[in-house]
């Protein structure tokens, strides 16, 4: 099945969504820059998680607001079928989990992901279910 919706607009919108998750927001979320913001410019882990958040609910902040600008509400984020954007949204909330980051301010993105999560395809590729999930997920972080 395609990854993009049929119509035009929506596969654009569903492209730009996951865009924003991996130019905006992933990058703040890796380890080595959240290393060298310890290590380089002296922040304690309390300033490195606050400086992390901000930037993530910047993110989330962006996306819910582009998911309520649908010209119709769809139950994934730009169609009745999971597309590339809600592929993308699905394993960065994932992640803030995994920082316990509020997601309570974004209805729309938690109802979508847990719609999504609730299909086989995406239960089957979550991290803890794949051969080479670590003991420790704790120590990505």
């Amino acid at each position: 099945p395609s990854l993009f919706p049929d119509d035009p607009i929506a596969r654009a919108r569903s492209r730009a969504f996951g865009q924003v998750i991996a130019c905006e927001m992933h990058a703040v979320g890796v380890i080595r820059i959240r290393k060298n913001l310890a290590e380089e410019h002296g922040m304690t882990t309390d300033e490195v998680r606050r400086w992390y958040e901000h930037w993530l609910h910047h993110g989330y902040q962006t996306l819910e607001a582009l998911l309520r600008q649908r010209t119709a509400a769809t139950p994934f984020c730009y169609d009745d079928k999971p597309t590339v954007g809600d592929l993308y949204l699905v394993p960065q909330l994932y992640n803030s989990r995994l920082f316990e980051i509020d997601l309570s301010p974004y209805p729309l993105l938690c109802e979508i992901d847990e719609r999504c999560r609730a299909l086989p395809a995406f239960d089957k590729a979550m991290p803890q279910n794949q051969p080479d999930y670590p003991d420790d997920p704790e120590g990505w972080r």
